[in-house]
């Protein structure tokens, strides 16, 4: 969950960066057929509990890196807490309660997903 997390912020760094985005949009589990992604600063993200918002492309960056934060924290409180049953050695970040690198900055927009144009 956190790389396919990793990526959308990836994504959500280009898509901004032009007016459209033409893509290939699933129609069904083994169809695809070409499409245009407009208005591209705008994002509708899930904020849980079965409700949604519209937010730009950079509030819902920052919501994904809140989200990919406490993700971490949790991973490295779950393996400390195993580690701690099973009598295994901590790995020096986890005992030390860092939490992990934020994600890599965006790349160029070539290399994420399937974008033409």
């Amino acid at each position: 969950q956190l790389a396919e997390y990793e990526r959308l912020l990836q994504l959500l760094k280009v898509l901004p960066l032009k007016l459209k985005h033409r893509t290939m949009a699933p129609v069904g589990p083994l169809a695809f057929i070409p499409a245009t992604i407009e208005r591209t600063n705008e994002v509708l993200v899930d904020l849980g509990g079965g409700f949604f918002a519209w937010q730009s492309s950079y509030a819902a960056q920052r919501s994904l890196i809140r989200r990919l934060t406490v993700l971490s924290q949790e991973i490295a409180k779950g393996k400390a807490a195993l580690n701690a049953l099973t009598g295994a050695p901590q790995d020096e970040q986890a005992s030390a309660g860092e939490v992990p690198e934020q994600p890599a900055a965006a790349h160029h927009p070539a290399s994420v997903g399937r974008q033409t144009d």
